[in-house]
């Protein structure tokens, strides 16, 4: 009875981790064991869809010791029988590195043939290697296909995905928000927290249906599980009070005042903790008194940096990509190039290593550090443009000069390597300090390795040693290492 239980269970696309929630509770209900269950069901395996759930109970260490390797021995199993399920679970081992050795390739052709057959998730997770470039070249077009494939047949995860690629035209000429909506809706209502939340930016911002507050704020309830009617009120400008609104505004300068100082997000997101934690104030209380402004422009790249890295709020690159793109839209310089990164990592939104660098492009126009920074990384690399280190060697002048200490670490690294420039050791240590001096870690680390190497400056040992040390407590992994090598080696020559 229990291997119908899982089967309906699939049938509802039921990701596993709900799937072994239910089996438990169901052998809770009856009475039953998973011990005693194990045995009877390892009896039947030459039955039809036996060994999957074998493999599943032994992936999960149901009613057996889990072992990734049986499980994985018995997918394949099932695969090797035709089972289009089976070759589901195959390609995410192979995916995964689960109970095998990782292989994006194999994970690919098992995803296609379980599609190919009929199976809805084998449909969504070919999408998704078409869309991520997981084991096949990228192709938009064939991932929406695929997508479709899955929503048609009721799976919300490609009803999400395609909505979303209608939303953004992905793989197509033209933007369609109405069928984005449409499919968007369709996998709301069954509960799928993403579409939940996509759904209430639609119905906010007049996205593909007209503009409604009050189901925007349904839907926004239904993705945090429904809390009281009481917190949703709470999140209305109206009842925000002045004080505190002075400290949603304390929060936007210290990340306005550190973007000015071009510091990276990493460092941002410590200041901003530290200035939570010695407050003592409570970070989800400040992200919806800051989300309740949301309104505000000015407020936008703050409310994506906050979903991007979690403050206060679950991480949901898709919101913070909305934000970002709100801000850019307004031609905000940080805007345009927090969206150019997005797309170049694939952040909340398909990567076009293209588009990245025309949003780059568009905020270095209007003076943005970082946006220089990546311009000339883009060149560096090739990324989106062709490779041209003259170029890029411009661009790391340009925002290194502005103060960016990942510009200036950068532009060290040319004059080092003679890339865009003459081999220059001194404009090497020189700009490798500026980097440092503004903490960063291998900024440090590369003046402490010219000290020792006497690039740039006369060998001084002991000054590495102090360089090094530095960095290691700036969070260079790498520098303690280069410290034992350092010290060994002097106390060998007798240098210490």
């Amino acid at each position: 009875m229990t291997i119908f239980k899982k089967q309906k269970i699939n049938d509802l696309f039921y990701e596993d981790d709900r799937i072994t929630e239910d089996i438990l509770a169901w052998l809770e209900q009856n009475n039953k064991t998973a011990s005693v269950i194990f045995p009877k069901i390892f009896a039947r395996q030459n039955l039809p869809r036996y060994a999957i759930f074998i493999a599943f109970l032994y992936r999960y260490g149901i009613g057996i010791d889990k072992d990734v390797y049986e499980a994985f021995k018995w997918y394949k199993r099932s695969a090797d029988s035709g089972d289009v399920l089976g070759l589901n679970e195959l390609g995410y081992c192979y995916r995964n590195g689960c109970g095998t050795m990782k292989d994006d390739n194999k994970a690919f052709e098992c995803y296609l043939r379980s599609g190919e057959g009929g199976n809805a998730f084998g449909q969504r997770n070919t999408g998704f290697c078409y869309y991520h470039q997981v084991g096949t070249d990228a192709n938009y077009e064939l991932a929406v296909k695929w997508f479709r494939k899955a929503a048609e047949a009721g799976h919300h995860g490609g009803q999400f995905d395609l909505g979303f690629c209608y939303t953004y035209g992905i793989g197509s000429s033209r933007v369609e928000t109405r069928k984005g909506f449409y499919w968007w809706e369709k996998a709301a209502v069954a509960d799928c927290p993403s579409a939940q939340a996509s759904l209430g930016q639609c119905f906010q911002c007049g996205i593909g249906t007209v503009k409604d507050l009050h189901e925007a704020i349904l839907q926004e309830n239904d993705k945090c599980h429904n809390k009281d009617k009481k917190e949703i009120e709470e999140n209305e400008d109206d009842k925000i009070g002045v004080n505190k609104l002075s400290l949603a505004n304390e929060v936007l300068n210290i990340v306005n005042e550190d973007n000015d100082n071009l510091l990276d997000d990493e460092t941002i997101v410590v200041h901003v903790n530290n200035w939570l934690s010695q407050n003592k104030y409570d970070p989800k209380e400040i992200f919806r008194i800051i989300r309740s402004q949301r309104s505000r422009i000015e407020y936008s790249i703050l409310l994506g940096f906050m979903y991007r890295w979690g403050i206060g709020i679950e991480i949901d690159e898709i919101r913070a990509f909305a934000y970002y793109n709100k801000a850019a839209e307004a031609g905000i310089p940080l805007g345009l190039s927090e969206v150019g990164y997005c797309f170049l990592n694939g952040k909340g939104v398909y990567r076009d290593e293209e588009k990245a660098f025309s949003y780059f492009l568009r905020a270095a126009g209007l003076g943005n550090g970082f946006a220089q920074c990546s311009i000339a990384f883009c060149y560096d690399q090739g990324i989106g443009v062709e490779r041209d280190y003259y170029k890029a060697l411009e661009w790391y002048i340009k925002s290194a000069t502005a103060g960016n200490a990942i510009a200036q670490h950068d532009l060290a690294d040319c004059y080092y390597r003679g890339l865009g420039t003459p081999v220059n050791q001194v404009l090497a240590l020189h700009w490798y300090g500026r980097s440092a001096e503004k903490g960063l870690a291998r900024g440090i680390y590369k003046v402490g390795s010219h000290y020792q190497e006497g690039l740039g400056t006369v060998q001084d040992l002991h000054e590495a040693i102090k360089w090094y040390r530095r960095s290691h407590q700036a969070g260079e992994t790498y520098a303690i290492y280069s410290l034992r090598l350092l010290f060994a080696h002097m106390k060998n020559n007798d240098e210490l």
